[in-house]
């Protein structure tokens, strides 16, 4: 399972946004886990460290976007080779 929380529902243009990013399995975190994060439309595919011990990460970025809705789409895959899927939503606002 892999849950995904934008910081700020909504960013102004250009502005920071942040990301955490909770891994697990069965309940359980999943450490160690590769993390790709890719946003929609703007295609922006900010770096996300690993998870840590807990399944979490985090990532910050500025926004290039114009206004609007924006996805952000998550895949995780495990050490183990299991991969899992998730998503979360923003907008950008003058």
């Amino acid at each position: 399972q892999v849950e995904v929380k934008v910081k700020n529902a909504k960013v102004k243009k250009g502005g920071e946004q942040s990301v955490e990013i909770v891994v697990s399995k069965n309940g359980q975190p999943v450490s160690g886990a590769q993390v790709t994060v890719k946003t929609s439309p703007t295609g922006e595919t900010p770096s996300a460290p690993p998870t840590d011990d807990g399944g979490k990460t985090s990532v910050k970025w500025n926004t290039t976007g114009n206004p609007g809705f924006i996805g952000v789409g998550v895949s995780a895959i495990s050490s183990e080779g299991s991969a899992g899927v998730g998503g979360a939503s923003f907008e950008i606002t003058n």
